[in-house]
């Protein structure tokens, strides 16, 4: 006979050891160009002469004679790994250059816990946002699309796979795109772009009512006001005895 036991079976989440970034979040300020962490496709160079931010930009060159990959930015495995704290205030933004938007079939970016192709990918459209020949700035607010995230499983915790692609629609003309200022992170300026200003919160909103209303000075007490008393009292008293007095003589009579 075979005896086998089984005893106290779990299941245990566990950090994989991969290379922590130092910021919490993605910031590729695309000024220089890092195979050891990110992956390029088609062939990128550098471009100094036309970046929208710093010194310069990545450059991308395609053909486009077939509906493939005309661009690719993605972190490598294992060289991505931060949590993001706060859906409601992360972005992901960039800066990106087409010199055609309609030789483009598709643009789009993925965000995962996993990797590539993952169940949990998250993948949205950019398509729409890239309308202008030359520069274009993509924002994505991560809580438009809180209900995918949660059906997807997406751990926000862990996040290990990033990227950018854009497919060409195939028909043979060159597409150049150009990719600038690759943000992941919270909105941290997003006051100060409409010019508003940190408030006091001991500030009381009617200070500057108060301050604008003239006060009014007391008058100078010189005697008048408890005069004014007295004789005020007096002519009570007076006219309570003049009833007495009328009461007390119709009485009599």
């Amino acid at each position: 006979p075979v005896n086998i036991k089984v005893d106290d079976i779990s299941v245990l989440k566990v950090k994989q050891d991969m290379e922590q970034t130092a910021e919490k979040g993605l910031d590729d300020n695309c000024d220089a160009i890092n195979n050891d962490k990110y992956s390029y496709r088609p062939e990128v160079s550098l471009d100094t002469t036309d970046p929208m931010e710093g010194t310069g930009c990545l450059k991308y060159t395609s053909p486009n004679t077939s509906e493939g990959v005309v661009m690719q930015y993605a972190a490598n495995k294992g060289k991505l790994n931060f949590a993001i704290d706060n859906m409601f205030t992360t972005y992901i933004s960039f800066k990106v250059y087409v010199n055609d938007p309609n030789l483009l079939k598709q643009a789009a970016i993925e965000l995962s816990s996993i990797g590539q192709d993952a169940a949990d990918e998250l993948q949205v459209s950019i398509l729409d946002q890239i309308t202008l020949q030359g520069w274009n700035e993509v924002t994505i607010p991560l809580v438009a699309y809180e209900s995918t995230i949660a059906d997807k499983g997406l751990d926000l915790e862990y996040i290990r796979h990033f990227r950018i692609f854009m497919l060409g629609n195939g028909n043979g003309e060159a597409i150049t795109v150009k990719l600038d200022d690759v943000k992941l992170g919270s909105n941290t300026g997003a006051g100060d772009d409409d010019g508003d200003q940190d408030e006091d919160p001991d500030d009381d909103p009617n200070d500057d009512i108060n301050n604008d209303t003239p006060s009014i000075e007391e008058p100078e007490n010189t005697g008048v006001n408890e005069l004014s008393g007295w004789i005020v009292v007096l002519f009570i008293l007076a006219a309570a005895g003049v009833v007495t007095v009328i009461r007390i003589k119709r009485t009599k009579q």
